[in-house]
C-alpha cells in the first residue's frame, strides 16, 4: 500500500486520517497519515490533557464529513 489506492477508514483529529487498502491473503493493511502543513487544534486526549483547543471538534467532523468512506 506504498502506492496506489486506499479507502478512508477513520479521522482521528482535524489532521490525521486512517486509511485501508485491499486485502490479499490476508486481513487488509492499515495505515495512519497525518497530513503535511495542516495544524489542526488539539483534541482531548483523556486526563493528561483534559481541555480541547477551540474548534477541535469541528475541524474533525468537517475532515470526517469530507473523507471517510471515500477512495483516495
Amino acid at each position: 500500500m506504498a502506492s496506489g489506492k486506499a479507502k478512508v477508514k477513520a479521522v482521528t483529529s482535524g489532521d490525521t486520517i486512517t486509511i485501508v487498502g485491499k486485502p490479499s491473503g490476508g486481513p487488509p493493511p492499515e495505515m495512519t497519515l497525518t497530513l503535511a502543513s495542516v495544524l489542526a487544534p488539539r483534541l482531548a486526549r483523556g486526563p493528561q490533557q483534559p481541555e480541547e483547543e477551540k474548534f477541535a471538534w469541528e475541524s474533525r467532523e468537517f475532515l470526517r464529513e469530507l473523507l471517510i468512506g471515500r477512495t483516495v
